[in-house]
């Protein structure tokens, strides 16, 4: 079972962008702006898709085409911000993901869904994105990248049509 989930991951985080760092931003987001925007795209990416499903994240934060074992720790800002965000979210370690699905690749024998959230990458022009994305089932998945932008007093959300910058969308 393991295998199989390994690779359903390993092909949906292929399909999207490529991390960056925040070191070249002229107002990098501190950690409390990293939570808030992070919690957001957690929820946002929840909206629509989670209903009334137990709610597990994943608690290391992994960009889409990030190979297994390079993911990084999740702040405990971040981790208290989106447990703000979904209440009663059920925070899962990267090692016990396959426990989450059944014989037929359920997220909770179809009852739950899985959330997972990427560290903060620079998208340019004053621009951060964060990589997000739900799964329901093995071939149940979809991930966006939602947009930040920097309005000369903070980090608001942002659309691509706002930004000119490109955004990505993966449906599995």
């Amino acid at each position: 079972m393991g295998g199989r989930f390994s690779l359903m991951v390993a092909s949906l985080l292929a399909l999207s962008v490529a991390a960056c760092g925040t070191d070249t931003l002229d107002h990098p987001p501190g950690v409390a702006e990293v939570a808030t925007m992070t919690a957001d795209a957690a929820m946002s990416i929840c909206e629509g898709r989670c209903g009334d499903k137990m709610v597990y994240v994943v608690d290391v934060l992994r960009d889409f085409g990030t190979p297994a074992g390079k993911e990084q720790p999740m702040p405990s800002a971040v981790r208290s911000a989106i447990a703000q965000a979904l209440p009663g979210a059920v925070f899962v370690a990267q090692a016990d993901l396959a426990d989450l699905f059944d014989d037929d690749f359920l997220v909770d024998g179809g009852d739950g869904v899985l959330v997972q959230v990427g560290a903060v990458q620079d998208l340019g022009s004053s621009v951060v994105g964060i990589n997000a994305y739900v799964t329901t089932a093995r071939d149940g998945a979809y991930g966006e990248t939602f947009a930040y932008a920097w309005d000369g007093s903070g980090w608001i959300p942002a659309t691509s049509d706002a930004t000119d910058v490109p955004l990505t969308t993966v449906v599995s």
